[in-house]
């Protein structure tokens, strides 16, 4: 993949966020930051920040959220809130700080209510990709979900396509499990093992 694919990717998934209709949650994505913002936050960690990941973050640093307003209607994808820049580091602090399973390579892109994370995944040295692995606070388990952050929001914005991410009655994002765990997180994601166990 080279730079650019996941751009493509990210703003077609916003057409289809503008579609459902969810404006609002587009309307709430900040501003992208700079890449030498990123860099710069991830090197002051000791660690590289992956291409996809300054990609990511110079395409929108985050959605704009606050406390009061944590709702389905604001999740990037269900259940979790796409994360700014500066929530993630801080994020990434308190969680490296706390006694616990986290791991130094894991960088918090999203986040839900309940305490799990969406993490790319960071290496030691220069990357280009960034894999995505989920971590799931009250089990303390986690996976690689994707092989990249462009086939994260391929799947998600394949998921929204078919209809199996659309909007439920409260006005936020639902997901059908069974389709999206079965059928199209699969067939995008040959070789991930969390979608063919």
């Amino acid at each position: 993949m080279t730079t650019g694919v996941l751009t493509q990717r990210l703003a077609e998934y916003a057409d289809h966020l503008t579609q459902l209709p969810m404006p609002h949650l587009v309307s709430r994505l900040r501003p992208g930051a700079s890449s030498e913002s990123v860099r710069a936050t991830l090197a002051h960690r000791g660690m590289q920040a992956p291409e996809e990941l300054v990609e990511l973050y110079s395409w929108h640093d985050g959605t704009e959220t606050t406390p009061e307003l944590r709702g389905s209607s604001l999740w990037f994808t269900p259940p979790y809130f796409f994360a700014s820049l500066a929530t993630s580091a801080q994020m990434y602090d308190e969680l490296m700080a706390a006694p616990g399973r986290w791991d130094a390579s894991w960088w918090p892109i999203a986040f839900d209510n309940a305490g799990s994370y969406l993490n790319a995944v960071c290496f030691d040295e220069p990357n280009t990709v960034a894999p995505v692995l989920e971590y799931w606070t009250e089990t303390h388990e986690e996976a690689v979900i994707h092989v990249s952050l462009e086939r994260w929001i391929a799947t998600l914005k394949a998921g929204m396509a078919s209809g199996a991410i659309h909007v439920a009655a409260d006005g936020g994002l639902d997901v059908d499990d069974a389709q999206y765990l079965d059928e199209i997180g699969p067939a995008l994601n040959p070789g991930v093992p969390f979608w063919h166990e």
